[in-house]
């Protein structure tokens, strides 16, 4: 999934493979992580910007850490990249860029305590007073339709593959929508009840056959286009697939163009609408 994306946004399968191989030969040199998506509890970050906690360490040998300043390799965390799975759009992937000194608005206080958090963290910049005026979309929201409620983000800050990377800032408004309706929910109290009754229900089976095939439709359609993951189906089934995920805790039905309902077996189809509405 990941490195599908790589490959259309403009990294070389060569460059995939020494990186690959390099880590994999030697795990001091991953330069990639998965970690938790936080909103900036100073509110001090310039709007766009992300802040990765554990970046300013000085043992740039921990497995797991992102060098110091003094490292060569930091010359990359200009900008690093960031995406969420799951991540099967040409777009779910971006580069922003990063904090490495304190910002001007931002107080001592707040920046050594930034300094002293331990790494495993990305802290997202929160829009200011122009940018909610603008009703500008939030920053984890950019990232694969992202939140902040646990989410878990990837982030790699190899050289050789952020160089490469070519990223679109095309948003989509299925994207969109999918958002403000989940935004429109209201509270369940019985949330809980609701999650065993799904578990315990046969029809979870049904679904669970339904996201694997929406999936692998995706993948299917993309690999025997000459536009990749950017072929009209592939991006189709694989917004479906995003869908479908949800399906069990925000309920709804899984859009999909009618025009691509015979790929789907019968039996399936009444989790499908034909329109964003």
């Amino acid at each position: 999934m990941l490195l599908r994306l790589w490959q259309c946004q403009g990294v070389s399968h060569k460059t995939i493979s020494i990186y690959t191989k390099a880590f994999k030969k030697n795990p001091c040199k991953i330069q990639h992580a998965s970690v938790v998506g936080v909103c900036d509890p100073t509110r001090s970050l310039p709007h766009g910007s992300v802040f990765v906690t554990g970046m300013m360490r000085r043992n740039s040998s921990e497995r797991g850490t992102i060098p110091s300043r003094q490292d060569k390799s930091t010359k990359s965390l200009e900008r690093i990249y960031v995406t969420r799975f799951p991540c099967m759009e040409a777009s779910d992937g971006l580069l922003l860029p990063t904090i490495q000194n304190k910002p001007r608005a931002m107080s001592e206080e707040d920046w050594e305590w930034l300094l002293q958090l331990p790494f495993g963290a990305i802290v997202f910049s929160m829009p200011g007073e122009e940018q909610k005026c603008a009703e500008l979309r939030t920053l984890p929201s950019l990232v694969a339709a992202g939140d902040l409620d646990g989410d878990l983000y990837f982030i790699c800050w190899n050289t050789d593959v952020v160089s490469c990377v070519s990223t679109t800032k095309r948003r989509d408004p299925l994207l969109q929508n999918s958002l403000k309706n989940r935004q429109k929910k209201d509270y369940d109290e019985n949330w809980f009840q609701e999650c065993q009754r799904f578990m315990t229900n046969s029809a979870t089976r049904s679904l669970n056959r339904l996201i694997s095939l929406l999936h692998n439709l995706s993948v299917k359609k993309a690999e025997a286009s000459s536009r990749f993951i950017e072929d009209e189906d592939a991006v189709a089934f694989a917004r479906a697939f995003k869908m479908s995920l949800e399906l069990g805790k925000h309920g709804g039905k899984i859009y999909l163009p009618e025009r691509l309902h015979c790929h789907v077996p019968e039996m399936l189809r009444n989790y499908l609408k034909s329109d964003l509405e």
